[in-house]
């Protein structure tokens, strides 16, 4: 059969031509499917490059936003400590003056209703003092 197969092909024109002109677009298409695979492996190359690039600057973002948030944490702790600190001297000093204009109402019975016009005047009632603030922590 092989041999009544491959006489027909060598005896006939139109089958000979054709078989060539099969083996050329087989050529091509292999030249072709070479090129497509070479252009996307540069694809590819491409492709991974950025993803890594972008990979690389989203890590570069997120250790500077967590830096950032740590000094501003640190920052909040301090002045949370500063206030904490001036609160007390608040306290402290309004004990002070408390303590003043009742030495002075003592030694003034007749002038006690002076004494509450100027601590209120200083915008300091007895019962406007605010409690000694507690100390925090860090």
């Amino acid at each position: 059969m092989y041999c009544s197969m491959h006489s027909f092909f060598l005896f006939n024109p139109d089958a000979r031509t054709r078989i060539l002109e099969l083996q050329r677009e087989t050529r091509i298409l292999h030249q072709l499917t070479k090129q497509y695979e070479a252009t996307i492996e540069v694809i590819m190359s491409k492709f991974r490059l950025q993803a890594d690039l972008v990979q690389k600057e989203k890590e570069r973002m997120k250790r500077e936003a967590d830096a950032e948030l740590a000094q501003q944490m640190e920052m909040n702790a301090d002045l949370r400590q500063e206030n904490v600190e001036l609160q007390t001297k608040l306290y402290e000093s309004v004990e002070v003056i408390r303590m003043a204009l009742q030495a002075q109402g003592e030694d003034e019975e007749g002038r006690e209703e002076d004494a509450t016009l100027e601590a209120a005047s200083l915008g300091i009632m007895h019962k406007e003092l605010p409690s000694p603030p507690q100390t925090q922590q860090r």
